[in-house]
């Protein structure tokens, strides 16, 4: 009886090891098959191909293998550790505090304050007369600005009604949003990468940057629309990554965050096409493949009767933009003929760039079926003209609800649309602290914003201008992360080519005089691509332990010239032999 229930025993076990064998195996061919690599590391998939970060057991061991650093987070897409947000706190507390370190200096207008805050302060008198291009400012040295939608200008009467038509009141919003800003970038370099040390370092050296810390001390409006952006790319990416038939809430807060940056600056109509583009050509993607024919055919119809309707569409940028839907059209000609014979050999042999490009751009293919199943189409149809278009829209118009409050029409609207774009369509005018879009990133002229003259040659000057040390790393930096993410098919990859080369390279087709302010909103992309460089030198330093010296004395030497530049980002009073030590570059004078 013994010896019979022992061979039951054994027989049991090895059963149920047998059993538990292949139940692994099945789980473990099954993750291999589905799992996604980001960065060459598998992820666990959900239904409509996003990736999931891998549980903790699985990081740690990832960790060990690639050299990762330890500072690999616990966050979730929807929750924050603790450290993040007292990190995040203590990032915006402290740029709050700097910026607001000898905000009153200079004592009167600086550059655009003459404009944006003066228009401001009569915003908040309740004066009609600030809102119209064909009024004239009573004072002599200030101007009412008209040039640019309301919203910037509204946020800047929050501090003038707080601390009145002052420095401090003119500047004040600035500064609070500099501030928040940081959080932003900090959020940001946390969800592209999910690395802390990188989230780090990203709202580190933005906030030693010279550009970014003069814009958020002085009264204009371009760290408003920045911020925003910043806002905008995070609930893209969180689009991006998101279940296919579960992107209504990214969708909206998408539309939100560019709602609020073009109702600050048109100039953010220009990332929000593109990531608008994305948008459709996902949705695009979800659809049958008969669907995507007749579409094809309407978009080449819709295109063609645009160039023969619009002269605009057929010289400048409008030729551009033309030529480059006519090459995605062709394209889709050509997938869409040779497609049977590519579904039978899919998922066979090494992918190609057009594949990668496919991975990034478009939903995923092969769960089409299960997508239809789950809404995801209809979800896009549904969400993405709301979040894209109706959203911004709205949010645009209802910017201007103070205009018609002070006693202005429909009519005045629509004609100070068709006036503020004719004066940005036609501005010929020249400045010597203009400069072309292609020295931006090697901060070759600064803007001189404000000079206050004292005794014995002393003077406090104001200049607008990048951290030379980060932003000559810009390009080799960004090229050197697209190439990475590229390789790995990081989702992250259309977040950075947008928010650098999206934000910056359009001001190529634009014929206006330019700044390189202007420059701003797309620096903070290049800062996180040199975070992520940095970042990488300290996880090869584990290996190569001077690596990490580099990275850290990298960091080191951009906060020192922070430092070293700071009297001539705060207006700090400087003989004539220390001013001049500070310019660099001939250039720069």
């Amino acid at each position: 009886m013994n010896l019979n229930a022992a061979r039951r025993d054994r027989v049991g076990a090895s059963g149920k090891r047998k059993s538990g064998a292949r139940a692994n195996a099945r789980r473990q061919e099954g993750q291999r098959l589905s799992a996604p690599v980001r960065d060459g590391r598998s992820t666990t998939a959900l239904p409509g191909g996003t990736a999931l970060a891998p549980p903790r057991a699985a990081r740690d061991s990832i960790g060990r293998e690639d050299d990762a650093t330890a500072t690999r987070i616990a966050a979730t897409p929807r929750t924050l550790a603790r450290l993040d947000l007292l990190l995040i706190a203590l990032f915006i507390v402290g740029g709050f505090v700097l910026y607001l370190a000898r905000i009153e200096e200079p004592p009167k207008y600086s550059y655009d304050e003459v404009y944006h805050a003066y228009t401001a302060a009569q915003y908040a008198g309740g004066n009609a007369d600030a809102w119209l291009w064909s009024t004239k400012a009573p004072l002599d040295g200030v101007a009412y600005e008209w040039t640019h939608p309301p919203l910037g200008k509204l946020i800047m009467t929050l501090g003038i009604l707080l601390w009145g038509d002052t420095p401090l009141g003119w500047r004040f919003m600035s500064a609070v949003f500099g501030a928040l800003g940081l959080g932003a970038v900090y959020l940001l370099g946390l969800r592209l990468t999910g690395q802390r040390l990188v989230a780090i370092a990203a709202a580190t050296l933005t906030l030693v940057d010279g550009l970014y810390f003069v814009e958020s001390r002085t009264g204009v409006i371009d760290i408003f629309g920045t911020v925003f952006m910043v806002c905008a790319f995070i609930a893209f990416y969180a689009f991006l990554t998101a279940p296919p038939a579960r992107v209504r809430t990214p969708l909206l807060l998408l539309g939100l965050f560019m709602g609020l940056a073009i109702a600050t600056k048109w100039n953010a109509v220009y990332p929000a096409v593109l990531l608008g583009g994305v948008a459709v050509w996902r949705t695009y993607g979800l659809m049958p493949a008969l669907t995507r024919r007749i579409v094809i055919a309407l978009a080449a119809l819709v295109t063609l009767a645009g160039v023969i309707v619009f002269p605009l569409l057929r010289t400048g940028s409008g030729l551009i933009i033309v030529l480059i839907v006519a090459a995605l059209l062709v394209w889709q000609v050509v997938v869409q003929l040779v497609a049977p014979g590519q579904e039978a050999s899919a998922g066979r042999g090494r992918p190609t760039w057009i594949d990668r490009a496919g991975a990034l751009f478009s939903a995923p293919q092969r769960l089409s079926a299960e997508n239809r199943a789950n809404g995801a189409l209809t979800q896009h149809l549904i969400w993405v003209p709301v979040g894209m278009v109706v959203l911004p829209l709205a949010l645009y118009l209802a910017s201007y609800i103070p205009f018609f409050a002070v006693g202005h029409t429909i009519d005045q609207l629509r004609e100070l649309q068709w006036q503020m774009y004719y004066y940005h369509s036609h501005l010929v005018a020249t400045h010597p602290y203009a400069s072309e879009w292609y020295k931006w990133p090697f901060v070759y002229r600064p803007v001189y914003y404000a000079q206050t003259l004292g005794a014995d040659g002393v003077s406090a000057n104001t200049y607008a201008n990048g951290n030379p040390l980060l932003y000559w790393l810009y390009l080799p930096a960004t090229l050197y992360v697209t190439v990475r993410w590229w390789l790995g098919r990081n989702p992250a990859l259309p977040v950075l080519l947008i928010g650098f080369f999206g934000q910056w390279l359009t001001w190529a087709l634009i014929p206006r005089l330019a700044y390189i302010y202007h420059f701003l909103p797309a620096s903070i992309f290049g800062t996180l691509a040199v975070a992520v460089a940095v970042n990488d030198l300290w996880q090869w330093g584990r290996k190569i332990v001077p690596l990490r010296a580099v990275a850290v004395g990298y960091v080191g030497v951009v906060v020192v010239a922070f430092i070293f530049f700071y009297p001539i980002y705060a207006s700090v009073n400087l003989t004539g032999p220390e001013l001049q030590s500070r310019i660099w570059i001939p250039s720069w004078r």
